[in-house]
């Protein structure tokens, strides 16, 4: 079912955050040769993209029940500020920004799996595939924050995978209009 307010802007917006996501996560995945630092950096771009889809939808979608509406909202706006405290302080310790970056994406993982479960007029594939979407990217960020040490490269490629995932998602919401 699609919304009514998840308007035509709204969609393609949607699909282009989606391509901006899949590109930077298969960009840091392929370009080994990039600094820690920068490597945070276009995490940190994805993440707030991530953020101000969320906020953005979260605050024009009347028809998003409640709770999924201010945990959209919310957790946007939170996704945000570590993003953007991310690009300002891009040479804080290193294990400090996979921290961050694992906050941002066990937020977002936590909005998506809420929207899901809270959505009961979404086809069950589409709330399936929030709830999914949303635990794997919970997973990957709370085992990047539990182990910062892990392994730049091993946690580079966890959220660049996490990253991708949530560009696919992204790209299908715009397309179908079911996905929120």
């Amino acid at each position: 079912m699609s919304s009514l307010d998840y308007s035509r802007e709204i969609r393609v917006f949607d699909v282009i955050i989606g391509f901006i996501l899949v590109a930077i996560g298969v960009y840091v995945t392929i370009g080994g040769v990039f600094t820690e630092a920068l490597i945070l950096t276009f995490f940190a771009v994805g993440l707030l993209f991530i953020g101000v889809i969320r906020t953005v939808k979260g605050v024009m979608m009347s028809n998003l029940a409640r709770v999924s509406k201010i945990v959209k909202i919310l957790l946007g706006i939170g996704i945000i500020g570590v993003s953007v405290g991310i690009i300002i302080f891009p040479t804080l310790a290193i294990s400090t920004l996979i921290i961050l970056i694992a906050l941002a994406l066990m937020m977002s993982g936590m909005s998506r799996a809420v929207v899901g479960y809270m959505e009961k007029e979404l086809a069950i594939w589409a709330r399936g595939l929030y709830v999914v979407a949303g635990l794997l990217t919970f997973a990957i960020g709370f085992i990047a924050a539990v182990f910062p040490t892990f392994g730049f490269l091993i946690l580079s490629l966890m959220i660049s995978l996490a990253i991708i995932f949530l560009g696919v998602v992204r790209i299908l919401s715009g397309i179908s209009g079911e996905l929120r």
